[in-house]
């Protein structure tokens, strides 16, 4: 029996449409379907053969606005993150496309690109670039972008952690999830393309503006890169006692739109006098702007008690082919996560070797304490919650 789709259209500040929930997909036709007629974008040969072979069909939906967005089952992705398969519906096509769950950021992304370096690395697209002609595989990027809408943030959050059956580390599908290890690039990196500066071919970089809208003004909009003579382009961050928000744009504490919780995240945390990271249960907080114009999201490690700005999204509707909001705004150093790229936190004007930075692991530096917690909004977040 097919499963019952319920929905309307929600005005857009009811807080009730982030109580959407995904629904489980019960029938073969339900499941084969959005694959066999899904646009595969790819170029390393991924088909809705290996797809089912995989086992990665959807299996839970949910509708938004006037797109629906079908999810596979969780895999270990390249690198381990943790994946999913998107399928986009949308003017009356289906879209596949690859949705993982940043370490630092601690949200769903879609990915839009590859690129594969001389050493043979392979680096992920994080969207537009602020360089001229740059198509954003390093850190000057608005990967913001990337990220999926909050109300699909908490759906799939909030299914996967109520279906074990369906997670990365489950038993049921460890023949299909050997499969997906020996073949990672073709199920990670093939629902998109190989793209260069000059060829950034990809429906992400046609159908999303890379005009973004300014939340700060002149002076802070957003990290601002630097030529710094020991590697090159890095990111530097402006003192976080310059950084204001104006106060129609802040949000509105006293109104708490959603919260849910992820039990066991994929942030890094430490042991004590251990540089081996751990996993601790992780809370998010929604809040719209005072003008109702934006959505903050903010999370909490429950253990250690950190807490910084995931995301700050437009209060839109629109959606494109590949799950994100269109229309979206450049949140600069707000959305700084306390776990960031080494690269990424030089103070403004500073050499290479002056940084902010604490503890590493792998690539990361903790900046929770020494640059993030001193973020005005963060400090106003943190007494809210207290």
């Amino acid at each position: 029996m097919n499963v019952e789709i319920r929905y309307r259209e929600l005005e857009l500040n009811n807080p009730s449409r982030f109580e959407n929930k995904f629904w489980t997909i019960n029938t073969v036709e339900g499941k084969t379907s959005p694959v066999v007629n899904a646009e595969i974008e790819g170029d390393l040969g991924l088909s809705p053969e290996k797809i089912v072979e995989a086992k990665l069909y959807p299996i839970a939906e949910i509708n938004f606005s006037d797109v629906k967005i079908s999810i596979s089952r969780e895999f270990y992705g390249k690198n381990d993150y943790p994946t999913v398969l998107g399928y986009v519906q949308k003017d009356g096509k289906t879209f596949l496309c690859t949705f993982y769950k940043s370490s630092s950021a601690g949200l769903w992304r879609y990915l839009p690109g590859y690129d594969t370096y001389g050493n043979g690395n392979t680096h992920f697209s994080k969207g537009h670039s602020t360089r001229n002609g740059g198509y954003g595989v390093s850190s000057d990027t608005y990967e913001h972008t990337l990220n999926l809408p909050v109300e699909v943030q908490k759906s799939l959050d909030e299914f996967l952690e109520l279906n074990p059956r369906f997670q990365k580390n489950s038993g049921e599908f460890a023949d299909q999830n050997n499969l997906i290890k020996e073949n990672e690039d073709l199920y990670f990196l093939g629902t998109t393309k190989k793209i260069s500066p000059t060829n950034p071919n990809t429906r992400y970089f046609s159908e999303m503006p890379k005009k973004e809208h300014k939340l700060f003004g002149k002076y802070l909009q957003g990290k601002k890169i630097f030529s710094l003579e020991v590697l090159g382009g890095n990111v530097a961050l402006p003192d976080p006692e310059n950084v204001k928000i104006k106060d129609s744009q802040s949000p509105d504490f006293s109104n708490l739109v959603t919260t849910w919780t992820v039990k066991e995240s994929s942030y890094i945390t430490f042991k004590e006098n251990s540089n081996l990271p751990i996993t601790e249960p992780v809370t998010y907080r929604v809040y719209y702007s005072k003008d109702k114009k934006l959505i903050y999201t903010f999370c909490t490690t429950e253990i250690t008690k950190k807490s910084f700005c995931a995301d700050i999204q437009t209060n839109s509707r629109e959606i494109t082919s590949f799950g994100c909001r269109k229309r979206w705004i450049d949140p600069g150093c707000l959305t700084t996560p306390f776990y960031e790229y080494a690269s990424q936190t030089y103070k403004t004007g500073t050499r290479f070797s002056q940084t902010y930075g604490g503890r590493l692991a792998g690539n990361y530096t903790d900046i929770s304490e020494s640059y993030v917690s001193k973020l005005e909004l963060i400090k106003q977040f943190k007494a809210s919650i207290e």
